[in-house]
């Protein structure tokens, strides 16, 4: 448990100050995209401020869906949906919610066309400084509803669905072989699960007393991946 608590410690002084910034200007920004080229549309959305946080990434991280959505509206390369800020954080690392995760999708899918289910997998996958990849960094920020939606872009979930239909075809049968395989089914699993020994079932149930509605992440995640119970 200290273990945990200390991961989740590191999470939270990684969130840079700009967590906390005032809404962008939609007015001047509208007006500024207005007469940039593609590549001046890319490069001002995914120009570092102060705290080196990209624009593109504070709209995620306040979750404002309206101003993200208008950006399909200029012309761009859909370079700027890949930046990060200065910890590694991409857009996914840091969306508010499953709402902001989904249209963040949609405007990938707009940009890059028949590429966008790769660009997608690349966020879903690609781990912060910290080690955390989208997910764990979702439940530590203790965003209840982001974890479905990025799930199911993850190697974690093709580890997992493998292994749940290996495990299930021999289950009922002998149960000392059926546990004897799922140590080795699972063992991508935990792993692929896992940030510095800290499983996303661990983190989301560390986070319950101070947030209650992880309770319920945290039964998901249980049922959704069973080789993450301790059983």
């Amino acid at each position: 448990m200290k273990k945990i608590f200390i991961a989740l410690i590191l999470s939270v002084l990684v969130i840079p100050a700009a967590l906390t910034a005032s809404p962008v200007d939609n007015v001047r920004l509208a007006a500024t995209l207005a007469v940039q080229t593609s590549q001046g549309v890319d490069a001002y959305l995914s120009a570092p401020d102060e705290y080196g946080t990209p624009l593109v990434l504070k709209l995620a991280r306040q979750g404002d869906v309206k101003t993200l959505q208008s950006l399909a509206e200029y012309p761009a390369t859909g370079k700027f949906l890949l930046a990060t800020d200065k910890y590694g954080n991409n857009l996914f690392h840091v969306a508010k919610n499953a709402n902001t995760v989904q249209v963040l999708s949609s405007l990938i899918r707009q940009y890059y066309g028949a590429k966008a289910t790769r660009q997608i997998e690349q966020l879903a996958n690609t781990p912060n400084k910290l080690g955390e990849t989208p997910l764990h960094a979702q439940i530590n920020a203790a965003h209840a509803d982001t974890f479905r939606p990025i799930y199911h872009y993850t190697s974690l979930k093709k580890k997992n669905d493998s292994a749940r239909h290996q495990l299930a075809r021999l289950q009922g049968a002998d149960e000392r072989l059926y546990a004897q395989h799922k140590a080795i089914y699972c063992q991508d699993v935990v792993s692929a699960g896992s940030v510095h020994g800290i499983t996303l079932l661990q983190a989301a149930q560390a986070q319950i007393p101070y947030n209650p509605q992880m309770a319920q992440v945290a039964g998901n995640i249980a049922r959704i991946l069973p080789c993450l119970t301790q059983n």
